[in-house]
């Protein structure tokens, strides 16, 4: 073999190698592309499953009382679930939707986006009314116009409106009936999911033996926001197809200004269990009555005032007003549940007019004539610090009356009735 024909050959087994390594490269580099955008689209499958399911909560201490959102969210963090829960809240003791609206702030926290619900909840008896000083449910009216506001904006970031219809107060239990008609009523207007606490509540209560619901006359127990954390539970989150255990400890602790903060504490597995039945039938409760024709709406108790006032009142009064109401008269008088006492009203022509309340723990109340009504029937006074007007007219056997407060304050009104006798001189 001459040396020219060794140098072609080992030239061409240079070349094959090299075409070879070229090849080799080549198919390494496809087979990762390959692999990387396989890779890829299964992050991108994968992802939306990993999104966290986000609510937001807007209300007063019915909600933030033990912290629901975060019970919540601990009661479905903590269970088998695939299903991550992330909650917000925004709420503000006392509230109503009317006033959240006004403050801004839960709007703005709306305006963020990226919720997948919205929670409204109203304030417990729709503004917090008292007639004769017993806590009565106010007309929905203002709870049905401010959940529609909320509802714009919520429907604006592509989330979806849900009503926490809540429980009524322990001192009137037949309020549950109104706040139901309310909370369906503006369920069926918007579209919008019913959550049913009020519902479980009143299932849990009338059952039988069960654990404190209250923690005072309105407020949860660590066991009531539980079992409301479970509603929810049932309610939104088990149509995700998530399974949830109940291994969940938390209670309240009051924390700085008189919020309820986050502690530790249980609730008991057979009550656990309790509340899981509880949640089921009220869900399922619920989805019947919003299927079936919206009953009447039942009544609220709003007092016509002239109209009470007429029927009370002596007919035919001829005489001067001030020569029938003149002298010092008094009775009864309730303007909330720990706010009875007597009323007294000391009227002499010229002079002026005093008007006290006193109740059992020494408060009282001072207010001056303000005006004369047109009618000559008709005295009325008016307290600058409280702001409650009173209307007073000669009966037969003495003085009738009306007291309301004229201007609201944190979002409650009261009405009270009353019939005063003349003190003997």
């Amino acid at each position: 073999m001459s040396l020219m024909r060794i140098v072609e050959g080992i030239r061409k087994t240079q070349l094959n190698v090299f075409v070879l390594f070229s090849w080799l490269f080549l198919f390494c580099s496809a087979c990762a592309a390959t692999m990387a955008v396989d890779a890829i689209s299964k992050e991108t499958a994968i992802q939306p499953e990993n999104q966290p399911v986000r609510i937001l909560f807007i209300g007063n201490s019915l909600t933030y009382y033990n912290e629901l959102p975060k019970v919540l969210a601990h009661m479905v963090n903590s269970s088998q679930s695939d299903i991550l829960l992330e909650t917000d809240m925004v709420a503000t003791g006392g509230a109503t939707l009317e006033s959240l609206w006004y403050a801004g702030e839960a709007r703005k926290k709306i305006s963020e986006g990226n919720w997948d619900y919205v929670v409204l909840q109203e304030q417990g008896s729709l503004g917090g009314s008292k007639f004769n000083g017993k806590p009565v449910i106010n007309s929905p009216d203002l709870f049905h116009t401010f959940a529609k506001l909320f509802d714009r904006e919520i429907e604006a970031v592509r989330a979806k409106t849900v009503l926490m219809l809540t429980w009524s107060s322990r001192r009137a239990p037949e309020g549950q009936a109104q706040l139901n008609h309310a909370y369906m009523k503006a369920a069926r207007d918007l579209d919008a999911i019913l959550v049913p606490l009020g519902l479980a509540w009143q299932d849990v209560i009338q059952g039988g033996e069960h654990p404190e619901m209250y923690s005072d006359g309105g407020h949860p127990s660590f066991a009531g926001t539980w079992l409301g954390a479970a509603v929810f539970s049932e309610q939104l989150l088990a149509s995700e197809g998530m399974k949830i255990n109940d291994n969940s400890s938390w209670c309240c602790v009051i924390g700085p200004a008189g919020r309820v903060k986050y502690g530790s504490g249980d609730v008991s597995d057979d009550h656990k269990a309790l509340f899981r039945t509880a949640a089921k039938k009220a869900v399922a409760l619920a989805k019947k009555l919003q299927e079936a024709p919206l009953p009447p709406a039942p009544q609220y108790a709003v007092l016509d005032t002239q109209a009470w006032l007429e029927e009370n009142s002596a007919p035919n009064q001829n005489r001067d007003p001030v020569e029938q109401i003149t002298g010092v008269w008094s009775g009864e008088l309730a303007l909330g549940p720990e706010m009875k006492g007597t009323l007294t009203v000391n009227i002499v022509p010229g002079k002026e007019t005093v008007l006290s309340f006193d109740t059992a723990v020494g408060t009282t109340y001072r207010t001056k004539p303000l005006f004369w009504q047109n009618s000559p029937t008709e005295y009325r006074m008016y307290d600058q610090y409280t702001h409650f007007v009173y209307y007073l007219r000669r009966s037969d056997t003495g003085l009738v009356g009306v007291v309301e407060r004229l201007l609201q304050q944190q979002d409650n009104s009261v009405v009270s009735t009353f019939k005063l006798h003349r003190k003997p001189e």
